[in-house]
């Protein structure tokens, strides 16, 4: 089975404009609408081999003709890594520096961009977005364990400040928690 995502383009408004003020509804003709979507199989991995001819777009009911389709494998990623410096994870840091390390260097390409951040009791940007695994990496093997742990907040302050700005690319919030990998999709994503 496989699923869909799709993300349809947003209406944008004047600063201070609301849809209310519009009064009539502005209709407008067009040639094309582009869609994008992401496709995964059961097992979440990404589906990259599809054509024109497995998919098919409805309007009001009515099959549209797909007029140009491609695949876009190459838009860049904006990661935000968080990694657990609390107490909890002193015997463990190595192996949780080791698994970072490896996933930037996995997965960075030459327009991706990522930061780095620590939790323990607070939250701390290590090292703001860059397109440089070396450079993150380099600050990522110089952290030290020892404090609380603030997950939550991390991802929220991640979320919130650093992970919503520049659409439309692909954003990532990718972190271990207790030794098992978690990721989440923040907008954008396609």
């Amino acid at each position: 089975m496989l699923s869909l995502c799709y993300l349809l383009p947003w209406l944008v408004l004047p600063a201070g404009l609301s849809s209310q003020d519009l009064g009539e509804p502005i209709r407008v003709e067009v040639e094309a609408v582009n869609v994008f979507v992401t496709v995964t199989d059961s097992k979440g991995r990404f589906v990259t081999d599809l054509t024109r001819d497995r998919f098919v777009v409805y309007e009001d009911g009515v099959p549209q003709t797909i007029k140009n389709f491609s695949h876009e494998l190459d838009r860049p990623l904006r990661i935000a890594l968080l990694l657990d410096t609390s107490s909890s994870v002193k015997l463990k840091l190595g192996f949780e520096q080791d698994a970072a390390v490896n996933f930037l260097r996995g997965v960075m390409r030459y327009n991706d961009q990522a930061l780095v951040a620590e939790f323990d009791r607070g939250v701390t940007i290590v090292n703001d977005f860059t397109g440089s695994p070396a450079v993150l990496s380099d600050q990522i093997r110089q952290m030290r364990a020892g404090g609380g742990r603030a997950l939550w907040d991390a991802v929220y302050l991640l979320a919130r400040d650093k992970m919503t700005a520049e659409r439309p690319k692909n954003h990532y919030l990718a972190f271990r928690r207790r030794g098992s990998p978690q990721q989440i999709q923040l907008g954008g994503g396609a």
